[in-house]
């Protein structure tokens, strides 16, 4: 995994989080202490959903590597963990920064946009990637979306 594609697909989610945060938030104007800077609340979900998308990388590049498993169980397991670990990154920052929220159905919202958003981002990252890096594309194994 080259560097440009442990920095770009977290970017890449965190940007698809940011706009899905904007069209579920909608306008609001109130400014939140995000990582020591006053930001707008779909910067906060879009910058806390790429930072979670880093740590589901590097679990699922170097963690799940290590435990003994089938490779299509640690293909499945980092498929399911990744977009869980994102959609649980959206909530808390929902909870704490946001103004937190007093009933279900805003909770599931964040979760579902920060799982939606990896699913998505990662896409989208993966058509980029093959357009900056089309050699390496072609060499790829097929993963379990391919099936």
């Amino acid at each position: 995994m080259t560097f440009i594609s442990m920095v770009g697909r977290p970017v890449t989610i965190g940007v698809v989080a940011g706009v899905g945060a904007k069209f579920l938030l909608g306008e609001d104007g109130s400014a939140i202490p995000f990582l020591g800077m006053e930001v707008s609340p779909m910067v906060a979900v879009g910058g806390a959903v790429g930072l979670a998308s880093v740590g589901g990388e590097l679990l699922s590049g170097y963690v799940l590597p290590m435990l003994p498993q089938s490779e299509g169980a640690e293909k499945m397991e980092s498929m399911l963990l990744q977009p869980a670990l994102t959609g649980a990154a959206a909530l808390v920052v929902g909870k704490v920064c946001c103004g937190g929220f007093t009933d279900t159905s805003g909770m599931v919202k964040l979760f579902a946009l920060g799982a939606a958003s990896d699913v998505a981002g990662g896409y989208a990252w993966s058509m980029i990637d093959a357009f900056l890096e089309p050699e390496a594309a072609e060499e790829q194994p097929e993963t379990c979306a391919g099936y």
